[in-house]
């Protein structure tokens, strides 16, 4: 019997940062990575544009936007194929109630972030 194909999931990974600090969501409890934390991660492969148009009516502080490649992980059903950007935020804003602001030193000692975002995880000055 031949092998079930993986299905494959388009995600945009954002690492949404001010002021040295980077913004965190805790994922659902149940599914895949349940209770984990993760970037914001959205579905589908947006452009700049797209990433840009939808943060500035999210919070309209987008200061810089930088494309940060693409990144590829493989669950055993699932294959999640990443295209992520580091965005550069003008000013604090009000975070939703799922996202929070920590340092990359939290990134580093208190918050796990599983390893299908080590590729952006890695792209974070003094993560290393």
């Amino acid at each position: 019997m031949p092998k079930k194909q993986r299905r494959v999931e388009e995600k945009t990974v954002l690492l949404l940062e001010y002021e040295g600090r980077y913004m965190i969501r805790k994922r659902p409890d149940n599914g895949l990575l349940a209770g984990l934390w993760e970037f914001p991660c959205l579905d589908g492969r947006l452009s700049p544009e797209e990433v840009a148009a939808l943060l500035e009516s999210f919070c309209g502080q987008v200061e810089e936007l930088e494309l940060l490649g693409k990144g590829k992980h493989i669950f055993s059903h699932i294959e999640w194929r990443m295209f992520g950007y580091m965005v550069h935020l003008k000013k604090e804003i009000r975070l939703p109630e799922e996202l929070i602001l920590v340092s990359v030193e939290e990134l580093k000692t208190r918050y796990s972030i599983p390893a299908a975002f080590a590729y952006y995880l890695n792209r974070i000055p003094g993560i290393l």
